[in-house]
């Protein structure tokens, strides 16, 4: 898959495809609870300008991250 520029608007395809590919489809689950997340107007501008550009949900965004940041620290806990 080539590289999209920082502007590039991605189509729904290239979307999925690359949810899929970071096991964001595969991670979620039909039982989801709610999170009220307090941050700056300086954090939530960055991260619409990106969901913007991705063509995804502030919410789905967010998961991702959530989820990328989970994978990697998975384990670090129970040293």
């Amino acid at each position: 898959m080539k590289k999209k520029s920082k502007d590039t608007v991605l189509t729904p395809e290239s979307r999925r495809a690359i949810m899929h590919m970071k096991g964001g489809v595969n991670n979620m689950t039909n039982e989801t609870e709610r999170f009220t997340l307090r941050i700056t107007k300086e954090l939530k501008h960055q991260l619409e300008t990106t969901r913007k550009r991705m063509g995804v949900s502030l919410n789905a965004l967010v998961l991702q991250i959530l989820w990328d940041w989970a994978k990697e620290n998975q384990g670090k806990d129970s040293a």
